[in-house]
């Protein structure tokens, strides 16, 4: 796992990139390219190393004014134009940069979950995404759905933002699974959970969307739980039935801190998944804090960076969740203390985040 985000482009439009006054002037493009970033180009090493040798070339020369060093080449990017789904294969983390129609763009970024910009007409602020909102016991959040989750997110378009791109999505909540009698009324963290993603999983998805939830067994015996949880999965495939939604549950202790995790962007939740009340999905049930952030809001950071809190949290929880696939342990009589996976593949976990 690298410290640096990827991102990929092609000669022509890296140099538009460069050549953009929006880039030339703003400050956090350029800090995210110089510092945060590894940029791979669709291009023979041969005519990389020839293009970079001469001082008068523009990619040197643009490269050089910008104080950015030599990009890496990359050439088998070009199948991209002919297989579109590698630019989710590659690195689900991946930025990409291609000149192509506004159009285009967008139906990569709906069809695959991925980020891609056109460079010739990008703003320096693209991958910025900051959304705070600290709610006190009792508030509604008002908007125009009776889902809190919806509300919240539809902030973004009054302030001229919208959704990073998703295809994938890690959780790690060792409470998500507690409740008051859940056998008669089930568990408001996924009542929760069901409603959060109606309001943030794509439209128009052409391959399957992975979540992987890593939370600690409830106090219930292992039939009843995959009751729940199953009946759970049949509701998550119900809200997008043109693709499908792969749930994988792994038990076991679960990390302290809660995350939320997708390929672009994370999500905190200061005080657990059970925010509303579900007889009433606008109303919070307790004082809770929401926040969305972009790995890439933060270019000036001097410790670690979103990006790469990110990507040791889940290398982390992957590390942990494989443990539990290769070494169940059924045998505790605490049920929350047991240790098993409940997955499509049961040899393996499928969320692309962790390959």
């Amino acid at each position: 796992m690298g410290n640096k985000v990827n991102i990929f482009a092609d000669v022509p439009s890296f140099l538009n990139l460069l050549a953009n006054s929006e880039f030339a002037k703003g400050r956090d493009l350029k800090s995210l390219i110089r510092q945060r970033a590894e940029v791979f180009l669709i291009v023979d090493q041969e005519e990389l190393d020839r293009r970079w040798e001469d001082s008068e070339d523009t990619l040197r020369k643009l490269c050089d004014a910008h104080d950015i060093p030599c990009p890496r080449a990359l050439p088998g990017l070009a199948a991209i134009f002919k297989s579109p789904d590698l630019c989710f294969r590659l690195d689900p983390f991946g930025l990409w940069m291609i000149n192509a129609s506004e159009q285009d763009i967008d139906r990569f970024r709906k069809y695959f979950g991925v980020w891609m910009v056109n460079p010739s007409s990008i703003m320096d602020d693209v991958f910025y995404l900051n959304h705070r909102r600290e709610y006190e016991r009792g508030d509604i959040i008002e908007g125009a759905t009776n889902n809190g989750w919806a509300n919240y997110v539809e902030e973004l378009s009054a302030l001229g933002k919208q959704l990073p791109p998703i295809n994938a999505v890690v959780i790690n909540d060792r409470y998500l699974l507690r409740s008051p009698n859940p056998e008669q009324v089930g568990f408001v963290g996924l009542f929760n959970l069901k409603k959060l993603f109606d309001a943030i999983l794509p439209q128009d998805l052409k391959i399957p969307f992975h979540l992987t939830i890593y939370c600690q067994h409830p106090q219930l015996d292992i039939a009843k739980t995959d009751e729940i949880v199953n009946a759970f999965k049949v509701e998550m495939q119900d809200l997008r039935p043109s693709y499908p939604i792969q749930v994988e549950f792994v038990y076991d202790l679960a990390n302290h801190k809660r995350t939320f995790h997708s390929n672009y962007f994370l999500l905190d939740v200061d005080r657990g998944y059970n925010a509303f009340n579900f007889n009433n999905f606008r109303q919070l049930i307790g004082e809770n804090e929401f926040c969305i952030a972009s790995y890439h809001n933060d270019p000036y950071c001097t410790g670690d960076t979103n990006y790469i809190t990110a990507r040791h949290k889940i290398s982390k929880i992957k590390e942990q969740c494989d443990n539990v696939v290769a070494n169940p342990d059924l045998s505790n009589p605490d049920y929350g203390l047991i240790k098993r996976s409940d997955l499509q593949d049961p040899q393996k976990i499928q969320n692309r985040l962790f390959y």
